[in-house]
């Protein structure tokens, strides 16, 4: 890892502490901007992992039962299980890999799964 993508990882965890502050007390509409946000990260706009938070966006806005549980999952569990959660799965699988992914299907032909990066 090269020292720009240290700072880049590191940035990262800042906001990601920054947004976990903010969904603390979690409603449908810090929910959905969230989503919003995290939907404009990833530097290809194609890609299937903003279209499906596209989809789950729609999904929110139409008040489906994914909503509620994802409130609870935010408003009930530890604050350190929120970070982690936050960390590795949004973090990690989806903003990071999301790119190395990218990387990965145009070096090889192969789009890996989210859980191998």
């Amino acid at each position: 890892m090269s020292l720009m993508e240290g700072f880049k990882n590191f940035g990262y965890s800042i906001a990601a502490d920054v947004l976990l502050r903010y969904l603390t007390d979690a409603s449908d509409e810090k929910i959905i901007r969230f989503l919003k946000l995290a939907r404009r990260i990833p530097k290809n706009p194609e890609n299937d992992i903003v279209t499906g938070i596209g989809a789950i966006i729609r999904m929110f806005e139409q008040k489906h039962p994914a909503l509620e549980v994802t409130k609870n999952l935010i408003n009930l569990t530890h604050l350190n299980v929120r970070r982690k959660i936050l960390e590795n799965w949004i973090i990690n699988s989806f903003l990071l890999g999301t790119n190395k992914r990218d990387v990965y299907t145009n070096q090889y032909g192969f789009h890996p799964p989210s859980y191998e990066m």
